[in-house]
């Protein structure tokens, strides 16, 4: 089969760095909701486009309804995957499949250098065009219990789920003195319980210790011998 171009949904950093290193920069990069983005815009030319959409459980599944996107507040990723899919169904320029891609390469021998993708399947396109959605994963810390409390009492965005955790206590992982300058700030906006964690490699300066006296969350510090509180 040969299309106009391929758009492909992956979930691997492995993946993404193999395909990168075959398609030689001809080919983006992208993932989720922000794909769709680019799917619509492609569906609208008169082309064949096939899309591979990656079977496995994508990033924010965890989530318990997307907030902050106007139009589609509350609303689970899955539900707003089958919206998508409904509205690009119209558009009879596109084929889907749920399939993983194992390979893309670029054939030379071809005078306008086509690329010819393989998923598992062993069942192998012709292209002009790739689009790479590879995206990122997230790699979860090696505590217990972490990964049963994502998405629940562990969250890493305060606009998705701050409102729905308002006036809770809120402790907070700096992981940089950058995020200490800010991040404990902007949390206020939300909650006014506000303890900070802060690792033994970031020295705290006196002016920074003087200031968190004139706040209302405290910090505390702890490496192997003892323990600091601000």
């Amino acid at each position: 089969m040969h299309a106009e171009r391929i758009l492909i949904g992956q979930n691997d950093k492995q993946k993404k760095k193999s395909f990168r290193t075959r398609t030689n920069r001809h080919c983006h990069s992208r993932r989720w909701t922000c794909r769709f983005t680019s799917y619509t815009s492609s569906f609208s030319y008169k082309k064949k486009i096939i899309v591979f959409d990656d079977p496995e459980s994508p990033r924010n599944a965890a989530s318990h309804g997307i907030h902050n996107f106007l139009g589609l507040d509350g609303l689970l990723p899955i539900k707003i995957r089958e919206i998508a899919w409904e509205q690009i169904d119209k558009y009879d320029s596109v084929e889907f499949r749920n399939r993983n891609i194992v390979d893309v390469n670029k054939e030379e021998e071809y005078e306008d250098g086509i690329f010819v993708i393989t998923d598992d399947n062993e069942t192998s396109i012709k292209a002009k065009k790739v689009v790479l959605a590879v995206g990122c994963r997230d790699v979860y810390p090696d505590i217990p219990g972490f990964t049963e409390c994502w998405a629940d009492t562990i969250i890493s965005c305060p606009f998705c789920d701050g409102y729905e955790n308002r006036d809770r206590v809120w402790g907070i992982v700096a992981n940089s003195k950058k995020e200490l300058s800010w991040f404990p700030k902007m949390a206020q906006n939300w909650t006014s319980k506000i303890k900070v964690f802060i690792p033994p490699n970031i020295d705290i300066e006196p002016s920074y210790q003087k200031g968190i006296i004139k706040t209302r969350y405290s910090c505390l510090q702890r490496n192997s011998h003892k323990s600091k509180s601000y």
